[in-house]
């Protein structure tokens, strides 16, 4: 979808230079035409790049099929108290494998008769003794097909019948009461508690949704969008490109990795709050030169020797950075009036970022200790269960 973005913002960017051409070298009648055309075009544009989205995901939804029946069959996985992985299967991991298995023949094409014959009926058997509104739909799904089967003469119909058998089948798959692995991929609890204190509201739809269909925002509070709602606002309205703050993000947490800092606040933030970091708190240019090409600058930390947060960081460009990271004291380098102007940004940042402060409290020393010695002693037990079997070998 990233390319579908650069896409959006190209759209965007040939729409603002030629509205702009417009106004300056048309005027009456001939303006409101050329405003029109132009808007047809974009339009014809959009609708272009929607479907290409379609085809997109329609290509993923093969794949998180695949992935769900896969979660849904695969043992079960322990940590035993000798360190090492132990698995078991259950009655009800075989049966959902075995749906697995039929819903793949489902989508296979068609090349042997008495084969999806006998398919058929072995969905039926199956499903004949749970009772529910998508068993009725998958058995007149059957009978449809069935019956196609015997005019031979309606190949559309019959494509048709089939995909939307095989979609009704995947989706009686995830019923608990038909395939009780489907419990791993409800998105709702089944406590009414629970399910009261995840649900909030969309401001833009209305709609009552779960918690995980929400972002987040400064990497802990829920926003008052949807996912859905921030993806048409994102593509209708801003058509920003994010590459670059992804690139720019990404960049952050392997320097802040390298610099062995456990817990960064680089991976508490994502790729909107360093955008607005960016683009609002530093207004997008250095702040020394006041160079504003996005791709030449840096956000490096401002004091070298503590962790970078967005009230710990300034925004410059990779040479001035290469030379911030070598001064000890930023008091006796820079001016006093370059040095306030950082801290009210940083003052700033702490207030947007208030409740990402308090997440930003540096682990125990103990417990660090404790986690290498605990990695360190199972690098131990690998390395003699390896040499073992090399002894047993010889």
């Amino acid at each position: 979808m990233l390319d579908v973005e650069l896409l959006y913002r190209a759209v965007n960017e040939w729409r603002n230079k030629e509205l702009e051409y417009i106004e300056m070298h048309r005027w009456g009648s001939d303006k409101k035409a050329a405003f029109a055309q132009v808007a047809q075009m974009e339009l014809d544009l959009l609708l272009d790049l929607e479907k290409a989205k379609t085809k997109i995901k329609s290509g993923l939804k093969d794949k998180l099929i695949s992935k769900a029946f896969r979660k849904m069959g695969d043992p079960t996985r322990a940590l035993n108290r000798s360190g090492n992985f132990m698995s078991w299967d259950t009655p009800s991991k075989f049966t959902a494998r075995q749906y697995a298995k039929l819903h793949r023949l489902l989508t296979e094409p068609v090349t042997n008769l008495d084969e999806r014959y006998e398919l058929l009926e072995l969905i039926y058997e199956h499903i004949k003794w749970h009772e529910s509104t998508m068993t009725k739909y998958l058995i007149d799904l059957i009978r449809r097909e069935l019956a196609l089967l015997k005019m031979k003469d309606q190949p559309k119909l019959l494509e048709s019948a089939r995909k939307r058998l095989a979609n009704a089948f995947y989706h009686i798959c995830r019923d608990p009461s038909f395939n009780p692995e489907a419990r791993k991929l409800q998105k709702i609890p089944f406590d009414s508690m629970k399910l009261r204190k995840n649900m909030f509201q969309c401001k833009s739809c209305r709609k009552l949704l779960s918690r995980d269909q929400f972002t987040i925002i400064n990497g802990v509070s829920v926003s008052n969008r949807c996912i859905t709602c921030t993806g048409l606002y994102r593509t209708s309205i801003l058509r920003s490109d994010l590459n670059l703050y992804r690139y720019m993000l990404k960049e952050l947490r392997y320097d802040e990795r390298e610099a062995k800092v456990e817990n960064s606040v680089t991976y508490l933030i994502d790729v909107h709050d360093l955008q607005f970091l960016i683009e609002q708190l530093w207004h997008g240019q250095s702040a020394l030169s006041g160079m504003d090409n996005r791709y030449l600058l840096r956000l490096c930390r401002w004091d070298r020797n503590l962790p970078w947060t967005p009230w710990n960081c300034v925004l410059l460009t990779e040479e001035e950075a290469v030379a911030h990271v070598k001064l000890e004291n930023m008091n006796t380098a820079y001016q006093p009036s370059f040095v306030d102007k950082v801290n009210v940004k940083h003052q700033a940042a702490r207030i947007y970022f208030a409740r990402l402060t308090a997440l930003s409290i540096p682990l125990d020393p103990k417990l660090i200790a404790f986690c290498a010695a605990a990695a360190a002693s199972k690098k131990k037990k690998k390395l003699a269960q390896i040499q073992r079997g090399i002894t047993n070998k010889k």
